[in-house]
């Protein structure tokens, strides 16, 4: 499995770098296989610290990794022509970019809105306030329900 995910991610990448993006059927048959691999258990070195965090702020990331595009096209032009090595450079500066902008929004912007939406919630249905700490994967949300007390 381990094989086949990184086979699958190798071949994406070198598909996305130097292939013709209207042959859609290559695209889905190694997106097929990234599932297939994933499905299988590979990829559980993929779980760190840091891809928690991109899936935290992950929303902030969607809305403002189209906006970090071309400032990372520019660049990547400027540095050099070369297909292969042009597509990582861009990929490598739309992420740094996307994460750095996207970890200031996320902080401003979307955790206030996500507070709010709680109070709202709360005030909606009439129970007390109670702070409520975001979960992450593999973590129960916090505070946890007392189901005893029914």
């Amino acid at each position: 499995a381990q094989a086949l995910l990184i086979g699958a991610v190798c071949a994406l990448a070198m598909q996305c770098a130097i292939g013709n993006p209207h042959n859609l059927q290559r695209y889905d048959l190694l997106f097929g296989a990234l599932a297939i691999a994933l499905a299988l258990g590979a990829g559980q070195w993929l779980v760190n610290g840091a891809i928690r965090y991109l899936g935290k702020i992950s929303y902030s990331v969607y809305l403002i990794h189209f906006a970090m595009l071309a400032p990372a096209v520019r660049a990547a032009s400027m540095v050099t022509e070369q297909p292969v090595f042009k597509f990582w450079l861009i990929l490598a500066v739309t992420t740094t970019l996307s994460a750095l902008a996207a970890s200031v929004t996320y902080y401003l912007i979307e955790s206030n809105g996500i507070r709010l939406g709680h109070a709202l919630a709360r005030r909606i249905a009439g129970t007390p306030a109670r702070p409520v700490r975001p979960s992450i994967a593999g973590e129960a949300a916090s505070p946890t329900p007392d189901w005893s007390a029914r």
